[in-house]
């Protein structure tokens, strides 16, 4: 019996006419359906970021369980439905995930960012870097909003002519906004999309 890689349980648990007769999923319907999605635009410097789903509890549970605790089996559940939509939507985009400090890529033996996209069929290109390595979440909101000049371009990287700057939450928005501070020295176009975005983002 083929298991949900998330709560272990049949991957039919929950299934519907519906979901037997849709496409192959890693997840079962019931963790699926508990994935919050929302139609609600959100932009950072005018450009508008596209979004699968809203951070709520569920979804900071499921990444903590892939970022956390070092389960890249669940890097392809988030994107799994909309991985061919992905590619047809973004075909000639090359993806830039945010960065990660080198200490957190060694410590889980996978980029984590890059991994959720590895199946979308774009071209990835790792051409950003974190200059400090210090978490956002133990910085107040004035020391927060300085970490827009936390992100540097990697020296001697062709940069892409047409980027899609991608990450798996937008809380704050300013990991997205260093990216295109770094950028934007170079005459390329860019898009925006991450897996999630907070919910007070969307109000």
């Amino acid at each position: 019996m083929e298991e949900c890689k998330y709560c272990f349980k049949s991957i039919e648990n929950g299934s519907t006419v519906l979901d037997l007769l849709a496409n192959h999923d890693v997840i079962c319907p019931v963790c699926r359906r508990s994935l919050t999605t929302s139609k609600k635009k959100f932009y950072i410097q005018k450009i508008k970021v596209n979004y699968v789903y809203v951070y709520d509890d569920f979804f900071s549970s499921l990444l903590v369980q892939y970022k956390e605790c070092m389960d890249e089996a669940l890097a392809d559940v988030f994107l799994y439905t909309k991985r061919w939509w992905f590619s047809l939507r973004y075909q000639g985009y090359t993806l830039v995930p945010m960065p990660s400090s080198n200490e957190k890529v060694k410590e889980r033996g996978f980029h984590h960012v890059a991994r959720m996209f590895e199946n979308t069929g774009l071209q990835q290109c790792d051409c950003l870097e974190k200059i400090s390595s210090q978490k956002q979440a133990f910085l107040n909101k004035k020391d927060r909003e300085k970490m827009k000049f936390n992100i540097k371009c990697k020296e001697n990287m062709t940069i892409p002519k047409k980027i899609l700057l991608v990450d798996d939450v937008c809380t704050t928005g300013n990991t997205i906004k260093g990216a295109l501070h770094a950028l934007s020295v170079y005459n390329c176009k860019i898009k925006i999309f991450v897996v999630a975005i907070h919910p007070l983002n969307l109000k």
